[in-house]
């Protein structure tokens, strides 16, 4: 079974990510110019089969240890092999071996030459070998197409949104030190390997790393092939991130212990996975993204909506709350509609402790949010925790953020905000509603007695008039009926 990652559920952003399309045409501008250069391959193949044929013939001949070290382990175990056959077959040196030595160095200095002339050996990272420049040009390398397009798949469906999340020169930095957080636990694992390391694997891990701790509950969808030979048979399906990504971290963790020499750098995928991780947590424990990268992100892209807008935002910044103010109502008085607006209110009623006023901001943008499909920034809000620090808001909010939650399938949060309701909303209509609400949440998930008691306590409420009583009788009929 094949499962291939194609989109992200939200997949709007805030402004064009362009750091995000630079990285992708460089991959693939790279990739294509060392292809159209060549690759040096079969120069490298034409060396290395003369030294081995001419080795094989000699098997007690000592091939020189600088090329020994590049083909690796299994290299040394083949000759050993080779070596115990030729004895069993009687094998015996004679005066020509001194000769025979010099012409093996030979071959194999040439077919070392050839494959330090290869591009992945020139710009590939190389642990026994390292140098600075190495660590950067890594990672825009490729070994095949295969490679390069399973990399920039990943790199697409997580980089624009970390990138919206963090600013550009912030994701940028991500991109980059997670790349060199990956080479460095690749090297670790075997510091004198003259194997190349190449991809943008370990820097794609980073991203992945900070999707997982900043988007957590984004649904990922995936094209899943039961048979990947026929393709006829096929569907989609979504899965949460903090589902998939773990799922892959523990898949890399347990290839790397089973397969430990493998030509997939998966220890470098870990490191580089851990890295972002670490970063978007020390970005979120520091309050980074609320003080310094949003109030520059939003100011960007709301500059040219709304003068007044743009000077609300300034002045809030700047502790002149009279100010921001006055002009977020000139802004809603001109753009009652504009989300930009609606969360600058939101943004201002947080600032002021204005419980009245976030009441009215924050349904009112939960709701833009939804309209708008916008299913990542409405859970971000109903999930912020600064609104819970101002003190209690009114109903309207808490039947708002119930609302949300009960269509998201969250029925335990969606309750605790209609119990909200009931105990703060008095003798008013709101809690009517919010006591049929809890009714409907138990109704569907089995608890029949839990549900009768909220729809008569609905129905008793001093509040409850048309159209309550035909609905609420409604739900007690039907529950009547299945008990």
């Amino acid at each position: 079974m094949l499962f291939i990652p194609i989109a992200q559920e939200n997949s709007t952003v805030r402004r064009v990510p362009w750091v995000t399309a630079i990285l992708i045409g460089l991959n693939f501008l790279v990739h294509i110019a060392v292809s159209m250069s060549g690759d040096g391959r079969a120069a490298t193949r034409e060396r290395l089969s003369e030294f081995f044929r001419y080795l094989e013939e000699r098997p007690y001949l000592s091939p020189p240890p600088e090329i020994a070290r590049r083909l690796g382990p299994g290299f040394e175990v083949e000759l050993e092999e080779a070596r115990a056959e030729w004895r069993a077959a009687g094998g015996a040196v004679d005066e020509s071996a001194a000769r025979e030595q010099d012409t093996l160095n030979d071959l194999a200095r040439r077919a070392v030459d050839a494959l330090r002339k290869e591009p992945i050996q020139r710009l590939g990272f190389v642990p026994g070998e390292p140098h600075a420049a190495a660590v950067l040009s890594s990672m825009f390398v490729h070994a095949g197409w295969l490679h390069l397009i399973g990399n920039m798949l990943f790199l697409f469906l997580s980089a624009p949104f970390i990138e919206d999340l963090f600013g550009r020169p912030v994701f940028a930095g991500l991109y980059l030190l997670s790349g060199a957080a990956a080479l460095a636990a690749h090297a670790a694992k075997d510091p004198h390997s003259l194997i190349p390391l190449v991809g943008a694997s370990g820097a794609v891990a980073g991203v992945m790393g900070a999707f997982l701790v900043r988007l957590a509950r984004a649904r990922i969808q995936f094209l899943v092939l039961p048979i990947p030979i026929l393709w006829m048979l096929r569907f989609k399906v979504f899965l949460p991130a903090f589902v998939v990504l773990p799922t892959w971290l523990a898949e890399q963790a347990w290839y790397a212990r089973a397969y430990p020499d493998d030509t997939v750098a998966f220890q470098a995928h870990i490191g580089g996975f851990v890295f972002g991780a670490i970063a978007a947590l020390v970005i979120k424990v520091t309050d980074l993204e609320d003080r310094w990268i949003n109030p520059g992100i939003e100011k960007e892209t709301t500059i040219a909506t709304d003068p007044s807008l743009e000077k609300a935002i300034e002045a809030r910044l700047a502790g002149d709350m009279k100010a921001a103010r006055r002009e977020i109502r000139a802004a809603l008085g001109r753009s009652p509609d504009s989300v930009d607006v609606q969360r600058e209110a939101y943004e201002l009623a947080l600032a002021e402790g204005n419980v009245d006023e976030m009441g009215r901001a924050l349904p009112r943008l939960l709701d833009q949010y939804q309209r708008m499909g916008e299913n990542e920034l409405a859970q971000d809000l109903a999930y912020d925790k600064r609104w819970e620090e101002i003190g209690a808001m009114p109903p309207r909010a808490h039947l708002a953020l119930g609302s949300f939650f009960e269509k998201a399938g969250d029925g335990r949060e969606a309750i605790r905000h209609y119990e909200t309701v009931v105990a703060s909303a008095g003798g008013d209509v709101a809690a009517v509603r919010a006591f049929t609400r809890i009714g409907a949440i138990l109704h569907k998930g089995g608890d029949l007695r839990g549900a009768r008691r909220a729809y008569e306590s609905a129905r008793s409420h001093p509040a409850c008039a048309d159209p309550w009583p035909g609905v609420i009788d409604r739900a007690l009929a039907e529950i009547a009926r299945r008990s």
